[in-house]
């Protein structure tokens, strides 16, 4: 699943972010851009943020010592700090087979 995606404490409207894919079919789960892979095997929280000023959705979730923010977007323009339209109900997906991914790490 294509995704955009911001590794650090909070995000914005300047905040620059990352295209990558979640690799849901792996074991554990991870997010892969061609220059990195970063596996998603501690996952300690997952949940849904409204971004101020009404700019979308996003999943938030915290493994390891990473919070990672992340979205589906329908169009990225990459350009400057990018402009992404955001697929809400993939978004939505890609949350709940985190928050799966993370009940089984931790049963």
């Amino acid at each position: 699943m294509k995704i955009v995606y911001h590794i650090g404490d909070t995000i914005g409207s300047e905040t620059i972010v990352k295209k990558g894919i979640l690799i849901e079919n792996t074991q554990p789960m991870a997010i892969e851009n061609g220059e990195e892979k970063i596996l998603l095997d501690e996952i300690k929280y997952v949940d849904f943020i409204k971004l101020t000023g009404g700019l979308g959705t996003m999943v938030k979730l915290v493994s390891g010592f990473d919070t990672i923010f992340l979205s589906v977007p329908r169009i990225f323009i990459d350009k400057g700090t990018g402009f992404a339209i955001i697929n809400y109900f993939k978004t939505i997906k890609a949350g709940k087979l985190l928050r799966a991914e993370m009940d089984k790490q931790n049963s």
